[in-house]
């Protein structure tokens, strides 16, 4: 609600491009994040599909949790948000 309120269009261009990909016939996870800090992070990442787990999670998480979804379909076609 708070993303929708201040930043309408981004909002209005997140929502689009769940649109384009729930059209498509490729397999897709999209990871909805808090703020990201700049680190290797290490910090135990946990993920909810209906609301953010923690309120900030480092690019290294981000990273290490996008290349573990190669690997397993818990989250093909859904859109988990992630924190630490």
């Amino acid at each position: 609600r708070m993303l929708r309120s201040l930043h309408p269009q981004f909002a209005q261009d997140r929502l689009e491009e769940l649109k384009v990909l729930q059209s498509s016939a490729i397999e897709w996870t999209l990871v909805r994040l808090p703020v990201v800090k700049e680190g290797q992070g290490g910090c135990n990442i946990k993920a909810n599909l209906d609301r953010m787990p923690g309120n900030r999670i480092y690019n290294g998480d981000v990273a290490r949790f996008l290349v573990n979804q190669i690997e397993e379909d818990e989250y093909i076609h859904r859109c988990p948000f992630i924190g630490s």
